[in-house]
C-alpha cells in the first residue's frame, strides 16, 4: 500500500487486498476493511468495512479484532 520499491497505487492495493480477502486471507480482510473505512483506493463504505473487519476477526486476526472494536467505539 505504501509503494515499497514501486510507486504507491492505492487502487491496485485495494484490488489485491480484496482478492486475497475474498480468497480467505484474514489479514487481507482487515486491511481491505480499513481501506474501505478510510476511502483509500476505494469509495468509503462503512458497512462493507465492518463486514470485512468482522470476518477477519472471526478468523482469528488480531488486527481485525481491533478494527471491529474501533468501529464500535465510533
Amino acid at each position: 500500500m505504501n509503494g515499497d520499491g514501486v510507486p504507491a497505487d492505492p487502487k491496485s492495493a485495494a484490488y489485491y487486498y480484496k482478492w486475497a480477502a475474498d480468497s480467505g486471507h484474514a489479514l487481507s480482510m482487515a486491511l481491505y476493511g480499513e481501506m474501505l473505512l478510510n476511502g483509500q483506493g476505494v469509495d468509503v463504505n462503512q458497512n462493507k468495512a465492518f463486514e470485512y473487519l468482522k470476518k477477519s476477526a472471526d478468523n482469528g486476526c488480531d488486527y481485525g479484532m481491533c478494527g471491529v472494536g474501533h468501529m464500535y467505539r465510533r
